[in-house]
């Protein structure tokens, strides 16, 4: 903020120093006016953003969630089975 307003003094200054023109100055007020704009615009789109990027985050999470349950339930199921026929072997020998 201070180095706006030290640009902002330094722009007023040599405006009285050099006696530049009211045109030059008509053109840096439209030019702070576009500034202030662009400022707000931007300000805007980046909440848009920001609330794109959340859904997107909570999608992606989603999906997440489920592929680590199917994996979760791909690798177990075989571990389980085999744990499960060789407690069977051990309690029943003969089978």
């Amino acid at each position: 903020m201070a180095l706006i307003k030290a640009g902002g003094k330094a722009v007023g200054l040599a405006v009285k120093k050099a006696g530049l023109s009211a045109k030059f100055v008509t053109a840096m007020k439209y030019f702070k006016n576009a500034a202030r704009v662009l400022t707000v615009i931007a300000v805007i789109l980046d909440g848009i953003l920001l609330i794109y990027e959340a859904i997107e985050g909570a999608q992606q999470r989603t999906a997440l969630r489920e592929c680590v349950t199917v994996l979760s339930i791909s690798f177990n199921v075989p571990l389980i089975l085999y744990m499960l026929q060789g407690y069977r072997r051990t309690l029943y020998p003969s089978i």
